[in-house]
């Protein structure tokens, strides 16, 4: 037996017109632009399982940018004075006050404090006091 071909009610074409705008909106919502139908007719074809051949022209996607290729600078010139690399050795630091350091006490854990020398010369009443501090 042979299958009739029936005719679209206007109600019907209503209906399949909703579902062809929900569905395109989907796949816009999706980024799938290119499952998207151009007619209702090929929708409908689609949806009863007819004969459907995919479109040649799909709806175009979005335009890529294409970029372009990096720009290389040259040579850039290197801070240190030679072509070595080697630098330059750094200067040690020197106490240059009045007073006379003799040297570091310990008070608190890892608390270091630096023992001066009095003005009479001798540092051991200043090195006593930071003694009897620490206990």
């Amino acid at each position: 037996m042979r299958k009739r071909k029936q005719t679209l009610t206007p109600r019907d074409l209503e209906n399949y017109t909703k579902a062809w705008r929900a569905h395109n909106k989907e796949c816009r919502r999706k980024y799938l632009h290119s499952f998207q139908f151009k007619t209702v007719e090929a929708y409908i074809k689609y949806v009863k399982g007819e004969k459907y051949i995919p479109q040649e022209n799909p709806i175009p996607q979005f335009k890529t940018k294409v970029c372009e290729k990096p720009k290389v600078s040259k040579k850039i010139p290197s801070h240190t004075s030679n072509s070595t690399g080697a630098l330059a050795r750094k200067e040690p630091n020197v106490y240059s006050g009045e007073r006379k350091l003799v040297g570091i006490a310990t008070m608190h854990k890892s608390n270091m404090v630096p023992v001066f020398e009095d003005e009479d010369g001798d540092a051991s009443k200043e090195a006593t006091e930071l003694a009897n501090m620490r206990r």
